[in-house]
């Protein structure tokens, strides 16, 4: 059932390859605790073997309690054991610990997940998982709607919404890895949400920013906006380009492992191309990099708050619609839209990947609307 090899070091290697079981290997110094180890590991397997043919009326959930913690790790899938690892999980894990392990293996692109869990963590993480309860979510949802996630105001319905879907991963990656039964978010309804941001500038207010970035402390601010509205790239996107990634002869720049997960291509007008020739560098370093530290991007929110006060662009429209950095994006698409582009055309230069999204950022001028229509159907009546 075990194996044991003396290695060139002098120690000795234990392994366990077992049907249906993860690999057990243990290295020790000494050639007695390697036996004591195989001896313990083989007494407990007869047990389970034992038990899981019905030889012995053992509480199994006890049984789990006394393994040695390799065989805890290994004995994970077999069935005589899943009917019990939520409950032991349950009662023995902290909500905090649970956070910790699904960041550890959390690949995806939500930038803002870890500060999400991270108040969920705060806030409940000292509670087992088995004792966090569907009034503890609701709870925690009415907190961020009336206090916000740092005290200094509520956040919105869609904020929350993906505050409770974080949550959620968590319990789902309980449920998947240690069998736990429940998950207290999956039956609490979401908030109702907007139709997404909607606020973008208008071609006066464009004029206004961009004279205003050029009088910026900062002097590739000028440039970033310059991009941000010309080509729709996301913050994220423009903080991470790199010199490298830019073929001069095409006035194209790629964007790798974008928001969705895929590689993009920005399209550069003249006067980007100009402007960037300006701090045109050889190498891999970062196109706004900060101008001490070159391989971190520079952050530029004072930068931003202060051209839009020098521009005089209302931050909060008379519609209640906040101006964000992101809302050069929606600028970039609704002015396509506003100059006959096709939604196909705006969804594939914007790197969209559903043309719901595109429907979503469009917002097409009364004019155009009765141009498409006379156009249609004027042949009519």
């Amino acid at each position: 059932m075990a194996t044991k090899s003396r290695l060139k070091s002098g120690n000795y290697r234990v392994q366990f390859r077992l049907k249906h079981l993860k690999l057990i290997s243990r290295t020790f110094p000494l050639e007695k605790e390697a036996d004591a180890y195989i001896a313990r590991i083989e007494s407990e397997l007869k047990t389970i073997q034992e038990a899981e043919k019905a030889k012995l009326p053992i509480d199994m959930a006890a049984l789990y309690r006394t393994l040695h913690p390799d065989l805890k790790e290994a004995v994970q899938l077999l069935p005589v054991f899943a009917r019990v690892l939520g409950e032991v999980a349950g009662n023995e894990l902290t909500l905090s610990r649970l956070i910790d392990q699904f960041m550890f293996q959390y690949e995806k692109k939500d930038q803002n997940i870890e500060k999400r869990l991270k108040w969920w963590s705060d806030y409940y993480g000292h509670l087992l998982v088995n004792e966090v309860s569907e009034d503890h979510v609701r709870h925690g949802i009415n907190s961020l709607l009336t206090v916000g996630s740092t005290g200094k105001g509520a956040v919105s319905p869609q904020t929350t919404n993906r505050f409770k879907a974080n949550l959620s991963s968590v319990f789902e990656f309980g449920k998947n890895k240690y069998h736990i039964k429940m998950n207290p978010c999956r039956f609490i309804k979401s908030k109702p949400e907007g139709k997404g941001r909607k606020r973008y500038l208008s071609p006066v207010e464009q004029e206004r920013l961009i004279q205003a970035s050029k009088e910026s402390t900062w002097n590739k601010f000028y440039l970033l906006i310059l991009m941000a509205i010309t080509s729709g790239a996301r913050r994220g996107e423009l903080e991470k380009l790199r010199w490298s990634s830019i073929e001069w002869d095409k006035a194209q720049v790629h964007c790798k492992d974008t928001k969705n997960g895929t590689d993009k291509t920005l399209h550069l007008t003249d006067a980007v191309i100009a402007e960037l020739k300006k701090y045109r560098e050889i190498g891999n370093g970062f196109i706004f990099c900060h101008p001490k530290r070159v391989q971190s991007p520079y952050d530029f929110r004072h930068e931003w708050n202060e051209a839009l006060k020098k521009a005089e662009i209302q931050i909060v429209n008379e519609k209640g619609e906040k101006l964000v950095f992101h809302s050069l994006r929606h600028t970039f698409c609704s002015t396509l839209a506003n100059s006959g582009a096709e939604l196909h055309e705006i969804a594939s230069l914007a790197g969209h990947r559903s043309i719901q999204t595109t429907m979503r950022y469009t917002h097409l001028s009364n004019q155009r609307l009765e141009s498409v229509i006379n156009k249609t159907f004027n042949k009519l009546g």
